[in-house]
């Protein structure tokens, strides 16, 4: 079985959020989820991951972050021209764009 839902565009984040949660109403706690692979497989799309039985039970904004992986987010020449570990790169900006722009999903970025 193929999944259709896998794609080379690694640098994006899903985000759900309890129904009725907004920025006029309280803001919610935020988990934000980094999937494992061991840096070399794995992506936030696949279904099992996905966040919105946890954001709706647990009544709380539930971000997935993706990031390079394998040789695209880890490999090391040994000088600037591939300077290794840009994958967790990647994971510190999707967690920076989460505390900039959480509150616009209801998230409060302090929980």
């Amino acid at each position: 079985m193929t999944n259709k839902n896998i794609s080379e565009d690694c640098l994006y984040l899903n985000v759900w959020s309890p129904v009725g949660s907004g920025v006029d109403g309280p803001l919610k706690p935020v988990m934000v989820w980094i999937h494992g692979g061991g840096l070399l497989v794995g992506s936030p799309s696949e279904y099992s991951y996905h966040g919105d039985l946890l954001s709706a039970r647990g009544d709380v904004v539930v971000v997935s972050v993706s990031y390079r992986l394998n040789i695209f987010g880890f490999l090391y020449s040994g000088d600037s021209r591939a300077p290794g570990n840009v994958g967790l790169l990647d994971q510190n900006l999707g967690l920076k764009w989460v505390n900039d722009n959480i509150h616009y999903f209801g998230g409060d970025p302090n929980k």
